[in-house]
């Protein structure tokens, strides 16, 4: 008896460290929690809870890609007898985000932008610039979290893009007073698109993981005869916790997008790049580095983050003659109302 006694008191103690640790549950309260700042749509609010979000991004392509290789503009007009080289294109997006969490697992969120793009081009007489700003297409979705156990949190995405941009986009050129500008420089597409996608957050205490399938599927036809090519986004990033208002970030990010269908009669393929419709299609690798700050709740402007993001990518290969991405940045800010 005595014997039987001591054995359950030592699987007692044994076993008494492993009931102690309790298993990390997944928290937003820290600054490594949401996704890197070049990431949407990353996680579910606490029922009743409104967030809303700004942010700022620029993308810098410069010269012209065919498959993973620069080509020179000699080059380009002599394999394809080009007219009009581009020479770099710069995109500046301002993005206005709202978030609420409706159920414990159903959060609706939506975004709106305004987009301004200038390209440079050169012709064998002229250097000329082309710009074109409009507000962007809408887009709204709905994220069901479909697992929330312990450390990790996984949500479906289901959304759609509303387009509400505008399609007619001119800017005057040495050839007209008003030209339709490359399908590089078109802001909104004019068309509606499905938005599914799917993310996975796993955390510890000393910082988080994650990953990100985003699917781009457009419909129709818009009213230049053309519809945008379809894209599949895929993120995978790692944050680590310096202190518990600091943390850094580092994603892989591949994104491959397909050609335009139709052709938009006012554009010429043989002219510019931009032009071509159907091989407008490529693929290009990211790796993005990051910074996030956060103020927790008990602090004066608690619920407050600030978010920095850094592009560079190290993979294109683009199936036509195509501007090609230098570097990027994305900068995000983001408040929790209640």
């Amino acid at each position: 008896m005595v014997r039987k006694s001591l054995v359950v008191f030592a699987l007692m103690a044994m076993a008494a460290p492993a009931a102690a640790q309790e298993e990390y549950v997944w928290t937003s309260k820290r600054p490594d929690a949401p996704a890197p700042a070049g990431v949407s749509w990353d996680r579910v609010l606490d029922k009743g809870a409104l967030e809303v979000s700004y942010r700022f991004s620029t993308t810098h392509s410069n010269g012209v890609y065919f498959g993973g290789s620069l080509w020179s503009p000699e080059k380009l007009t002599d394999q394809f007898g080009y007219p009009v080289i581009p020479l770099s294109l710069v995109d500046l997006t301002q993005t206005a985000y709202g978030a609420f969490g409706l159920l414990d697992d159903l959060t609706l969120t939506g975004s709106i932008g305004v987009t301004r793009r200038t390209r440079e081009q050169i012709t064998t007489s002229y250097f000329y610039t082309t710009m074109t700003q409009q507000v962007g297409d809408l887009d709204v979705a709905a994220l069901y979290r479909f697992f929330n156990q312990g450390p990790i949190q996984a949500h479906l995405q289901g959304g759609v893009r509303v387009p509400v941009g505008r399609i007619y986009q001119l800017s005057p050129t040495p050839f007209a007073a008003l030209e339709f500008v490359p399908y590089d420089m078109r802001i909104g597409g004019g068309t509606f698109a499905a938005l599914p996608g799917m993310t996975i957050l796993v955390q510890n205490e000393h910082g988080s993981v994650g990953a990100q399938i985003r699917g781009e599927i457009n419909f129709g036809t818009n009213a230049r005869g053309f519809r945008r090519g379809s894209r599949l986004d895929l993120s995978g990033w790692a944050a680590y916790q310096v202190s518990e208002y600091f943390s850094v970030s580092a994603r892989l990010k591949w994104e491959r997008w397909g050609g335009i269908s139709g052709q938009d009669p006012a554009l010429n393929p043989t002219r510019d790049p931009g032009h071509e419709a159907y091989f407008s299609s490529g693929t290009v690798v990211y790796i993005p580095m990051g910074v996030n700050f956060y103020l927790p709740d008990d602090h004066k402007f608690g619920g407050q983050r600030l978010t920095l993001e850094a592009l560079t990518p190290i993979s294109r290969d683009y199936d036509s003659p195509w501007l090609g991405v230098d570097w990027g940045l994305v900068v995000g800010w983001s408040m929790s109302v209640f």
